[in-house]
């Protein structure tokens, strides 16, 4: 079973100084979010088609006032917003080989470049497909397969990332509980680092009271959004999983038209 993670919105009692310090962050993190993207990109394109590995990717060339850690954070966050994207782009054109007038054969060729990825650098030579077994890729394949990526990237249109909010992590931000003689009357602080190298800040939280109410533990990630010029500090929180309890043991079932289903316990199902 896939672990459930919840975002809950605090509600923050930041002065405007520290308001405007955040700002300066999320200004110089979506830019650098741009820079890293094209770089990514490049990368993408020149390995005819394929990210690099997440291992193997360095962003210390990109110029930003960002520390190396933000940059980090940043990296994994654009990795996968163009991780989903191509992914979307990958569902796309497989609809629109299963929508076009192709024979079946090379419908299913180019299915199978589609799944390998294959799409701006084919090395394939040859496939193993349904019915058919080994075929040859041919260069028709190869070049349909280009086109129609690239008229999918043309028509959604890269990602953008001027209005991306922060997604940090323990790198560069930290939950802290309420402090013993540090403004007792909230309940969290929110130590987010800045520009500004060994000067972090501290945001003032009160408790979310229906994220407390839930089983679970709270991560130490933190989302910052910008809504209207205003910013919302919200954090994860990993909710514990409950476990299936059917209701009863056996349940007969009535096949129809209307209703659909008819059970033994009176429920009626359209």
């Amino acid at each position: 079973m896939s672990e459930i993670y919840g975002t809950y919105e605090f509600k923050h009692f930041a002065n405007k100084g520290k308001i405007e310090k955040i700002k300066e962050v999320l200004k110089e993190y979506r830019k650098t979010a741009q820079d890293i993207a094209n770089y990514l990109w490049m990368e993408f394109f020149r390995n005819g088609g394929r990210l690099p590995h997440k291992k193997k990717i360095s962003v210390k060339h990109i110029q930003s006032k960002l520390s190396e850690r933000y940059k980090y954070v940043c990296l994994w966050q654009v990795y996968g917003i163009l991780e989903s994207y191509i992914s979307n782009l990958q569902r796309q054109f497989a609809n629109v080989v299963w929508n076009s007038t192709l024979n079946r054969k090379d419908k299913l060729i180019l299915l199978a470049l589609n799944q390998r990825r294959e799409w701006l650098k084919c090395n394939t030579d040859k496939v193993n497909i349904y019915n058919y077994g080994e075929v040859e890729v041919e260069n028709i394949h190869r070049m349909l397969t280009k086109k129609i990526f690239k008229h999918l990237i043309d028509k959604n249109g890269k990602p953008s990332f001027k209005k991306i909010s922060l997604h940090l992590d323990g790198k560069v931000f930290e939950l802290l509980p309420k402090q013993q003689g540090k403004a007792e009357s909230f309940d969290y602080w929110l130590k987010i680092s800045t520009l500004e190298k060994g000067k972090p800040i501290y945001i003032p939280l009160r408790k979310n009271s229906y994220a407390e109410s839930l089983e679970g533990k709270f991560l130490n990630f933190c989302q910052v959004v910008e809504r209207n010029g205003k910013l919302e500090f919200r954090i994860v929180k990993e909710l514990r999983k409950r476990e299936y309890v059917p209701a009863t043991d056996v349940i007969a079932i009535d096949l129809g038209l209307n209703p659909l289903f008819a059970t033994d316990r009176g429920d009626l199902i359209r």
